[in-house]
């Protein structure tokens, strides 16, 4: 243990004994410049040339401080002034010994060109358009370039039209270690942040537009990608520079121009539909508002040299029209109690004053040090469609659960509804199969049991019937008995089953009437009208028949046969006895009863 802390103090020691012998020109803070020579010429070159004095033009030089508006924004162009202004910075640099000194140039602002000079040499030269060249974009600019002794005294000629002023930051000069993270810190908010931030608001706004074109009732998805196009085009101007731009500089103006209106009206309409209250008067004087200014600064009209020069007053009204509509917003989300609209609508009036900061730094009414803040109110905007969108997923989870489950709980109410109601269809149907039953069997032990009965009675009352015949009778009932519980089996559909009961039944009683049965009965399909009142029907049936011909054929053989036809199963009772005589029974049987009339009866 002590062998490490006494480890740990050498170690200690070595660092701080590191840190006292670093050189100091590798401590030493970059030069921060804050004063300059300027000089303002009413006329200025098309082109910065590639060599002027070393202390530049000759003229009344004044010294300023920076941050320094040299020139201010005029909307009404001066008669007496040329086509362009031309302002010069002379600064006098001590890099404090660095070999490679860079200079780095937070900002520089006009409508125009910007131009370095070292030691009257050319250094570097904005890019793009002759308007829009990179006004937005920091400089990073080595002194000593190809070996060369680094420059003492630099010039910074800012080439401008005229009424559109110009503008400088302070300026920077030291190693390139010691200025680089300010220097991407100035350009990542600058430049590439917004430049972010509008291409993944456009990506999420073609996300918007894919799922309005699913659902066009929700409006706001649609709004929501208008918004995004209008703040892509909007920021486009503050990256535009080093690349000539495809489009001519008047319809450039025009388009960065007017998107800022078309941007606010998507917001608030965006707005106005998250809380569900909309303002039709309201919303159409907005719409025919900026659709007059937007048609009235086309370039093709010429209403100034200079389009980009009336920027200031076209967003002057577009700022009071949308304070007006904030404040509608706001007092409309407030009545409908909607978190996310009041949300969004206090976002867009915090913006109010975002605009108002960005116009006095257009204006040079602010300093150069400052960074244009508009752009991050996108930001703020898509984080708040972001979550809005995520409410909405949530909540529409949370109902499609809320309806499943509701819809479970109903079909689970209507399945046990259902199970009443079967269970009492089948009481229902069980009590009235048994009423059918009851009276079936009723009416057919009336009919044919019954009446057997009844027959006997009289007969042994009467005394004039032998005791064979008794018996007969008495025999014939007990057959009806057998047959009316035979058609109470479970049979289902078997015909085969049916008429093997039959013989089982009928068998004893044909032999000992001294025919002789052949049974010839083969498989028969199902037969799905085999219900016990038409199985009792087909057992009387052939219980007529066999009683027929026993009574009357005075046959010796029958036979119980079955065939198949494409529509039907046929049973065929065949014996060898009189039969009959042309439609009429035999002499011995010339009263026919009511035998035929019953059969016919029972099958039709």
């Amino acid at each position: 243990m002590n062998e490490r802390r006494r480890l740990m103090r050498r170690a200690w020691a070595v660092l701080a004994w590191l840190w006292l012998a670093l050189p100091a020109a590798v401590l030493a803070e970059p030069r921060h410049v804050t004063t300059a020579q300027f000089l303002l010429q009413d006329e200025a070159a098309a082109a910065a040339p590639d060599l002027v004095p070393a202390r530049g033009p000759p003229g009344d030089w004044q010294s300023v401080a920076l941050p320094h508006a040299g020139l201010q924004r005029r909307v009404v162009p001066d008669p007496q002034a040329g086509d362009a202004a031309l302002a010069w910075y002379r600064l006098d640099l001590d890099a404090g010994g660095v070999d490679d000194p860079v200079l780095y140039l937070p900002r520089w602002q006009t409508v125009g060109r910007l131009a370095v000079y070292g030691d009257g040499k050319l250094l570097y030269r904005s890019g793009g358009s002759a308007q829009w060249s990179g006004f937005n974009r920091p400089v990073w600019l080595p002194l000593a370039a190809g070996g060369a002794p680094p420059a003492t005294l630099l010039l910074l000629r800012i080439s401008s039209l005229d009424g559109a002023g110009a503008g400088l930051s302070t300026v920077w000069v030291g190693a390139a270690g010691e200025l680089r993270w300010r220097y991407e810190l100035r350009r990542w908010l600058q430049q590439d942040l917004p430049y972010l931030a509008s291409a993944v608001f456009l990506a999420l706004g073609l996300f918007a537009l894919g799922v309005w074109a699913v659902r066009r009732k929700e409006s706001i998805y649609g709004l929501f990608f208008a918004a995004s196009v209008v703040f892509y085009l909007r920021c486009l101007h503050y990256h535009a520079g080093p690349f000539q731009l495809l489009l001519d500089d008047e319809w450039f103006s025009w388009l960065t121009i007017t998107s800022v209106g078309w941007l606010a009206i998507a917001s608030y309409f965006f707005a106005f539909r998250l809380h569900g209250r909309a303002y039709p008067r309201s919303e159409r004087a907005m719409l025919a508002g900026m659709g007059a200014l937007t048609a009235a600064m086309l370039p093709v009209w010429q209403i100034h040299p200079h389009l980009v020069l009336l920027a200031p007053l076209a967003y002057l009204g577009i700022t009071v029209v949308a304070l007006f509509a904030c404040l509608l917003a706001v007092w409309g989300a407030w009545r409908a109690r909607s978190r996310d609209g009041l949300v969004l609508a206090c976002w867009n009036l915090a913006a109010i004053p975002v605009a108002v900061h960005d116009m006095l730094l257009q204006n040079y009414r602010l300093s150069m040090e400052h960074v244009y803040l508009l752009p991050y109110t996108g930001i703020g905007m898509f984080v708040i469609f972001l979550y809005v969108a995520y409410r909405r997923y949530v909540n529409a989870l949370a109902q499609a659960a809320g309806a499943q489950a509701t819809l479970q709980r109903r079909l689970a109410e209507r399945e046990r509804e259902l199970e009443r109601s079967h269970r009492r269809l089948r009481e229902i149907e069980r009590t009235r199969i048994l009423a059918g039953e009851r009276e079936r069997l009723m009416q057919d032990m009336h009919d044919g049991l019954g009446s057997s009965l009844v027959s006997a009675l009289r007969m042994v009352q009467h005394g004039n019937s032998s005791e064979g015949a008794v018996a007969q009778v008495l025999q014939e009932c007990l057959d009806d008995l057998r047959l009316t519980i035979d058609s109470l089996e479970p049979a289902q559909t078997d015909l085969a089953l049916l008429l093997a009961t039959l013989r089982f039944r009928l068998g004893p009683r044909l032999q000992a009437a001294g025919l002789a049965l052949d049974w010839r009965v083969g498989p028969l399909p199902p037969v799905s009208w085999l219900t016990p009142p038409a199985a009792l029907h087909v057992l009387r049936i052939l219980q007529e028949v066999f009683t027929n011909i026993l009574k009357h054929a005075r046959a010796r053989r029958l036979t119980v046969s079955t065939r198949l036809e494409p529509a039907h199963a046929v049973i065929a009772v065949i014996d060898d006895g009189a039969g009959f005589r042309g439609g009429r029974p035999a002499p011995a049987a010339a009263s026919p009863g009511r035998g035929l009339s019953g059969m016919q009866a029972r099958i039709l």
